[in-house]
């Protein structure tokens, strides 16, 4: 089904070359989008977003390798290391943007307008889940080690990270030119 979302915006054209054989090209002949702001904001938030994923990667990592509490107890672990999912998709869309000049395709449009919110928010939802089970193991007073200070200090980083990539996602706003 999503092989076809985008066919519409293609059509095949067919031309004779020098040597009279038919060649058929593929032509874009959806419509093109643009960002609504100004090129400086747009160039802001495009360098914003991959600092954020830079910064929501180093801070994942950091905090998966030491051996934790929170990395033994299921409520903390398993939604932290889900985070991986809308951060490499919030990523992808970010080195996608990134090249993207005045107008750009249907495509890229939908990606920015679809994708990136939801990727930054299910990042700053299961990070928070991630950071609220740590609160309940500091509660219930399980023995911490180590890692769990390098835990706490790298999940709120991944947490400010998506709420920033949410924010800064609001200046990419596209619109469909005429």
């Amino acid at each position: 089904m999503s092989r076809n979302r985008y066919v519409g915006d293609y059509h095949l054209a067919d031309t004779v070359d020098d040597r009279g054989k038919i060649r058929t090209d593929v032509e874009y002949t959806g419509g093109l989008y643009s960002f609504s702001k100004e090129t400086e904001i747009i160039r802001r938030a495009k360098n914003k977003s991959i600092l954020l994923c830079a910064a929501g990667w180093l801070a994942y990592i950091t905090a998966m390798i030491p051996v934790s509490t929170a990395m033994k107890t299921f409520y903390c672990a398993i939604p932290f290391a889900f985070v991986a999912v809308p951060l490499a998709l919030l990523t992808g869309t970010a080195s996608a943007v990134y090249p993207l000049k005045e107008r750009f395709i249907h495509k890229h449009a939908d990606r920015i307008e679809n994708r990136w919110p939801a990727s930054s928010a299910f990042m700053v939802i299961l990070s928070g889940i991630a950071l609220l089970g740590e609160a309940v193991n500091l509660i219930r007073g399980q023995k911490l080690v180590s890692g769990d200070l390098v835990f706490t200090l790298c999940a709120p980083v991944v947490l400010l990270a998506g709420i920033l990539a949410y924010r800064s996602g609001k200046d990419l706003h596209c619109e469909k030119l005429t």
